[in-house]
């Protein structure tokens, strides 16, 4: 009898305890220990919101008396024409680009698609000087570069937001659409009434140049386990895994064995 609660009882010992999810517990959604998550975050939450300032940005530099209609002679209809050459390039190219990341990885297609369209940003006034047509020829390649923006990123939200968290998360990088617009808004007529607002278009180019740099730098694909920096830990509870909690016990055992 003895001998069989010895036996039952090491057998207690040598079992793992419950089975868990890694990150499980009340602050898990708070908790940014796992570095390589915590970085996609902040970069989409960036990448959406530096490009999405650049494309707003011919909403507010085409108007007033310091705009670009005012000074170039546009009507109502060249507006209409220079907001709507952003459109036509980003509707065409939204398949292509989602296409293109699964043929060529999403870091790579992400970052030429985002810097791409920052080059474009920085030459419209330049191509305003010559003329309307090439201006609205620099706003549909931007829109071609952009279409890609949210279906790369889609991509890469589903492989890095763990399915409890994404709700959240994607409400968290939404928000920072509508504030770096908001600062756009009210950053870019100081550059109208000072320096001009052609340097608006420089400034928000830059800023997508220092994004493409730590995209490049720290950007990701789309299988966390293929990352180096991305620990087996965190790789298996992105990819709902459960990671067995082994007692001390068992580990002595296995050694022992």
């Amino acid at each position: 009898m003895e001998e069989s609660l010895t036996a039952d009882g090491a057998a207690a010992d040598e079992a793992p305890k419950r089975v868990k999810q890694f990150g499980e517990g009340p602050t898990a959604l708070l908790s940014f220990n796992f570095s390589t998550r915590f970085q996609v975050i902040l970069l989409c939450m960036f990448a959406t919101g530096t490009s999405l300032m650049a494309r707003s940005l011919p909403f507010t530099t085409t108007v007033g008396d310091a705009g670009m209609a005012v000074q170039y002679g546009w009507d109502e209809a060249d507006v209409g024409n220079f907001y709507a050459a952003f459109g036509w390039g980003y509707a065409i190219s939204q398949i292509p680009g989602s296409m293109a990341a699964q043929q060529w990885g999403h870091k790579n297609v992400w970052l030429i698609a985002i810097a791409g369209a920052g080059v474009c940003n920085m030459f419209v006034p330049w191509a305003a000087e010559i003329g309307l047509w090439p201006a609205m020829a620099c706003r549909f390649v931007f829109g071609l570069f952009q279409g890609s923006l949210f279906p790369v990123q889609t991509g890469i939200k589903a492989a890095w937001l763990h399915e409890n968290e994404r709700s959240t998360l994607n409400a968290i990088i939404g928000l920072c659409w509508a504030f770096f617009q908001a600062i756009q808004s009210i950053i870019t007529p100081y550059f109208m009434t000072g320096i001009g607002w052609q340097w608006a278009f420089v400034f928000y180019s830059l800023l997508i140049f220092i994004w493409s740099y730590y995209w490049n730098k720290y950007g990701v694909g789309i299988v966390p386990g293929q990352v180096e920096r991305c620990t087996k830990e965190e790789a298996a509870y992105l990819q709902g895994r459960e990671i067995p909690e082994v007692s001390t016990a068992t580990v002595c055992h296995h050694a022992a064995v």
